[in-house]
């Protein structure tokens, strides 16, 4: 009997050999499958979404322009984006299960990117709560925010609220610096408690492009100068040492930048002094007449620290002695990365 058991055994193992893939190095790829069903019924449907830049309904940092719109308030900042959705289920609220949006930025453009996922939570649960989740769509609503989905109305968004036939979800993000200015697209979800997805609800938000060009210097000294021979002063990439220029990039979008010299009391400043400027690795851009704004120094880049270069050739100067003057440094949307399009509801 024990033979048996022995001969069993070792056909098993045999066998078994038999379906193994043997690796000689590198590696092997397989299929995989997954079929998923929903348990029956009909799915959860977005009845309507928006966006807030801050934490009540009505919250948005633009009330003229349609839609949402969110501001950056600070160099290298970031901001708050609340998501609001309203859902229903045919087979009652309480089937329903996952609410959640995707988040994708450069709204339908080739460039959109899928950013990120949140799941939201209901709010205005208890029964002397309902009343309060319509009026806060109708805060909404009349800040030109909402986004009804195909079929539904105010009206009906409001009263199935009112008698708890639809839940009003909310979620919170943020929009961290280095993330670009530009229309993002919120994609709204809701699965019941059977697995199954509702019809996605899309619409757009506005993250503002902002210029916010940082320096850590305020002056400029050319020092003692010498009639015919430059005189030039470097800048580096350390931001916050004002010895040497730096200039960085705290905005949303990428900046291209120019300089501009005023005449620093030369009498005849188009003949008397040039200057030259230049912006990290560019070229330099050499031969600046005062009172003239430059060709493009350069783009610094989104959350970029560049050092930035100055030098004077005086000319000739009858006068001699201590000059004086300003320059400016311009900063203007270089229009990368690109913004997107607009899509409901910031379009009329």
């Amino acid at each position: 009997m024990k033979r048996a058991i022995i001969s069993i055994a070792v056909a098993l193992v045999l066998v078994m050999s038999l379906g193994v893939p043997v690796l000689a190095g590198g590696s092997e790829e397989v299929d995989s499958s997954a079929n998923v069903i929903g348990g029956g019924g009909t799915a959860p449907v977005i009845k309507c979404k928006w966006e807030t830049s801050g934490p009540n309904p009505g919250d948005d940092d633009d009330t003229i322009k349609p839609g949402t719109q969110i501001d950056l308030t600070a160099a290298q900042g970031s901001e708050d984006v609340y998501y609001w959705v309203v859902v229903t289920d045919e087979q009652g609220v309480g089937n329903i299960g996952q609410v959640w949006v995707d988040v994708y930025e450069l709204c339908a453009s080739p460039d959109e990117q899928y950013k990120y996922e949140i799941y939201l939570e209901q709010i205005y649960c208890d029964e002397l709560e309902w009343p309060a989740a319509a009026i806060a769509v109708q805060v909404a609503y009349d800040a030109g925010l909402v986004l009804i989905g195909p079929g539904h109305t105010l009206d009906s968004v409001k009263s199935q609220l009112v008698k708890n036939e639809a839940k009003l979800y909310k979620g919170h993000s943020m929009l961290e610096h280095p993330q670009p200015g530009g229309y993002y697209r919120v994609e709204a979800y809701a699965q019941d408690a059977q697995a199954n997805v509702s019809i996605p609800l899309f619409n757009c938000f506005e993250y503002v492009r902002t210029l916010w060009l940082e320096i850590d210097f305020t002056l400029v000294d050319f020092g003692d100068v010498l009639i015919s021979t430059p005189s030039r002063v470097s800048g580096d990439e350390i931001f916050g040492t004002t010895d040497k220029p730096t200039v960085k990039n705290g905005s949303n979008c990428d900046l291209k930048l120019s300089v501009h010299f005023t005449d620093m009391g030369f009498v005849d400043p188009t003949g008397s002094v040039e200057f030259d400027a230049r912006l990290g690795l560019n070229p330099v851009v050499d031969n600046i007449k005062p009172c003239v704004t430059t060709p493009l120094l350069g783009v610094l880049p989104i959350c970029n620290t560049q050092e930035i270069d100055f030098s004077i050739h005086v000319i000739k100067d009858t006068i001699g002695g201590a000059h004086s003057g300003k320059i400016t440094i311009t900063a203007e949307d270089n229009g990368t990365p690109i913004p997107g399009i607009p899509g409901p509801p910031l379009v009329p």
